[in-house]
Protein backbone atom coordinates (compact mmCIF):
# COMPACT_ATOMS: atom_id res chain seq x y z
CA UNK A 1 0.00 0.00 0.00
CA UNK A 2 2.71 2.60 0.80
CA UNK A 3 4.35 1.73 -2.53
CA UNK A 4 1.13 2.52 -4.40
CA UNK A 5 0.75 5.79 -2.48
CA UNK A 6 4.36 6.71 -3.30
CA UNK A 7 3.70 5.94 -6.98
CA UNK A 8 0.65 8.21 -6.98
CA UNK A 9 2.62 11.04 -5.34
CA UNK A 10 5.45 10.73 -7.87
CA UNK A 11 2.93 10.63 -10.74
CA UNK A 12 1.24 13.74 -9.37
CA UNK A 13 4.56 15.57 -9.10
CA UNK A 14 5.46 14.56 -12.64
CA UNK A 15 2.15 15.81 -14.08
CA UNK A 16 2.45 19.07 -12.15
CA UNK A 17 6.05 19.58 -13.28
CA UNK A 18 5.11 18.93 -16.91
CA UNK A 19 2.12 21.29 -16.66
CA UNK A 20 4.25 24.08 -15.13
CA UNK A 21 6.97 23.52 -17.72
CA UNK A 22 4.47 23.65 -20.58
CA UNK A 23 2.90 26.81 -19.13
CA UNK A 24 6.30 28.53 -19.02
CA UNK A 25 7.09 27.33 -22.55
CA UNK A 26 3.79 28.59 -24.00
CA UNK A 27 5.13 32.08 -24.87
CA UNK A 28 8.20 30.52 -26.51
CA UNK A 29 6.04 28.10 -28.51
CA UNK A 30 3.60 30.87 -29.46
CA UNK A 31 6.51 32.97 -30.78
CA UNK A 32 8.31 30.11 -32.54
CA UNK A 33 5.40 28.51 -34.45
CA UNK A 34 4.56 31.51 -36.72
CA UNK A 35 8.26 32.02 -37.51
CA UNK A 36 8.60 28.32 -38.35
CA UNK A 37 5.51 28.46 -40.59
CA UNK A 38 6.81 31.52 -42.42
CA UNK A 39 10.19 29.81 -42.91
CA UNK A 40 8.50 26.71 -44.38
CA UNK A 41 6.39 28.86 -46.71
CA UNK A 42 9.51 30.68 -47.87
CA UNK A 43 11.33 27.40 -48.53
CA UNK A 44 8.31 26.08 -50.50
CA UNK A 45 8.26 29.32 -52.50
CA UNK A 46 11.95 28.96 -53.35
CA UNK A 47 11.45 25.35 -54.43
CA UNK A 48 8.71 26.46 -56.82
CA UNK A 49 11.21 28.88 -58.33
CA UNK A 50 9.47 32.01 -57.09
Amino acid sequence: MPLLLYGLIVAGWTVEAVAIGAWHLLPLIAWTVPVFVLYIRRMIGRRRGA
